[in-house]
């Protein structure tokens, strides 16, 4: 990761920190820098993608820099009473890749500058493509013995478990065991917009299937995500509103 010239950062940071004050005036409760996945922030931290040869590239101290110099501007662009939170990859998961001996003193470093909480993931595009980072990531809960870690490791940080936490069961059971101190949920509640609720009333909810691409597949396409697990109804009526909106 070379792309960037030293003396083009303050304006990325810049931009980082008037994106986050946007989110702010729009009546949003926080903001999440989003350090997972191959973006930006990562890119930087990973020692696979900095080639850097400057204080930004190198040890963890410099690959992290970048990263807190976003996190500084952004928290000082909402003010103190607005928390900021990040989206924190604990392991790409890739033989060369960024790994969770060096998250946990990223994880601290962050703490330090007063982070709100870490929504902890693994893997990033590239390694989703590896046999056996697909055959973890269709299990339950596959990201949560890494948000423990993190947990572990920054005990006074709130921590966010996320990875097909489908049922309100093993989220429940990630809780009461302490591998994290709430649980994040994204296709669950595609598959289910009803599953909030149906997990306060103890019934059964719709589960997201593991081998259903669908709705990434739509995204990364610049389409509205539909879930198959939708009733037909439901797809028919939503496909007709974006039609409409177009």
């Amino acid at each position: 990761m070379r792309g960037l010239a030293k003396e083009e950062l303050p304006e990325v940071v810049a931009a980082y920190a008037a994106a986050a004050r946007r989110v702010r005036e729009a009546g949003f409760d926080l903001v999440e820098i989003h350090g997972g996945m191959a973006y930006l922030l990562m890119q930087f931290l990973s020692p696979r993608t900095n080639r850097r040869d400057d204080e930004y590239g190198g040890p963890l101290e410099n690959r992290a820099r970048f990263c807190l110099e976003v996190l500084r501007a952004v928290k000082q662009a909402v003010g103190a009473d607005f928390p900021v939170g990040y989206r924190f990859l604990a392991d790409e998961w890739l033989p060369d890749g960024f790994k969770l001996e060096e998250a946990l003193v990223f994880a601290r470093m962050l703490a330090a500058e007063g982070v709100a909480y870490l929504s902890v993931m693994g893997g990033c595009y590239d390694s989703m493509a590896l046999p056996e980072v697909a055959e973890r990531s269709a299990r339950p809960a596959y990201m949560v013995d890494l948000a423990a870690a993190v947990k572990r490791a920054v005990p006074e940080v709130p921590v966010i478990a996320a990875g097909r936490l489908a049922t309100p069961e093993i989220a429940g059971r990630v809780l009461a065991e302490e591998k994290a101190d709430l649980v994040g949920l994204a296709r669950v509640i595609l598959a289910d917009g009803d599953w909030v609720r149906k997990a306060r009333r103890g019934e059964p909810v719709v589960t997201c299937d593991p081998a259903c691409h669908v709705c990434e597949k739509r995204v990364s396409r610049a389409l509205p995500a539909i879930c198959p697990r939708w009733p037909r109804e439901r797809q028919r009526k939503w496909r007709e509103l974006v039609r409409r909106a177009k």
